[in-house]
């Protein structure tokens, strides 16, 4: 393959953080992805909403942009990379192609406290999540609510998308697989490790960002919601850039998951992962 990369600008269809109003093309589309969301959430999809900060770095400084996570172009992205891959599933399945199948479980019984979508709701659903996970055998994606579901929308970015844009292209060209499930399997046991490695990446290097913005800010005053009562304390997010942290107190202003507190930055170094907080 020759690969490049290309920028295109969002605006010319959209007006970042504008919804659509006017007829054309623009909001045809913006509709079919409402109704596609729609079904999925009737076959019992569960949608976690994204983040409502995020962090810009920039010479070394990071900054804090709101960002709508229900705007049209997150509905049209999301709904048409969801329906790309299911399409792909089913023609594998249909086919009998070898494949591998994303598997997203829908949270444990009990894990979802229910109401409107906050944080510490947010947190709760995560904690009762299973790892999601790639299987060779066909099975169904039910926290999508889409049936089978093949990676494929990413192959700059993941290992196994790029594969399986291999294996349909050969299949389409040559009317035969080019791995089987033995080649497959051997891959997702290869590149476990690898993937790991590189969530455990994505993970650091935000709270690292996260944590320098905070450094700026050294001696004031933020917002925080309370995720997790804990016995000398609570687990907090800070809402300006999402850093979770320990925040130590008493039984009587510990308050409960949900609850809204303001705390002060006392401490913190990004360099040593370190954030001492102390509540108002």
């Amino acid at each position: 393959y020759n690969v490049g990369l290309r920028r295109v600008r969002v605006g010319r269809l959209f007006s970042p953080g504008v919804e659509v109003e006017t007829d054309g093309p623009q909001r045809w589309l913006v509709g079919l992805a409402g109704r596609l969301r729609a079904q999925r959430l009737a076959s019992g999809a569960l949608l976690l909403p994204e983040p409502g900060m995020e962090l810009r770095v920039r010479e070394g400084r990071g900054t804090a942009q709101q960002v709508e996570w229900k705007s049209s172009i997150g509905l049209l992205v999301g709904e048409f990379q969801v329906l790309a891959e299911s399409l792909v599933g089913q023609w594998c399945v249909r086919e009998g192609i070898p494949a591998l199948y994303l598997v997203e479980p829908l949270p444990a019984a009990g894990n979802d406290p229910g109401g409107e979508w906050t944080l510490a709701r947010h947190y709760a659903v995560q904690r009762g999540l299973s790892r999601d996970r790639l299987e060779v055998s066909p099975e169904i994606n039910p926290r999508r609510g889409a049936g089978h579901c093949v990676p494929v929308s990413r192959p700059l970015a993941r290992y196994t998308d790029l594969v399986m844009q291999q294996q349909l292209i050969h299949w389409t060209v040559r009317g035969e697989a080019r791995y089987s499930a033995e080649d497959l399997e051997r891959m997702l046991a290869e590149n476990t490790w690898a993937r790991e490695v590189a969530e455990r990446i994505t993970r650091g290097a935000r709270r690292y960002w996260g944590l320098k913005y905070l450094e700026e800010r050294t001696g004031e005053e933020v917002e925080a919601v309370i995720l997790e009562r804990l016995t000398s304390g609570c687990l907090i997010e800070l809402e300006a850039c999402q850093v979770r942290a320990f925040l130590p107190g008493n039984r009587e202003r510990r308050g409960e998951p949900g609850d809204r507190l303001r705390v002060e930055i006392v401490q913190v170094s990004a360099r040593r992962d370190h954030l001492i907080l102390r509540q108002i």
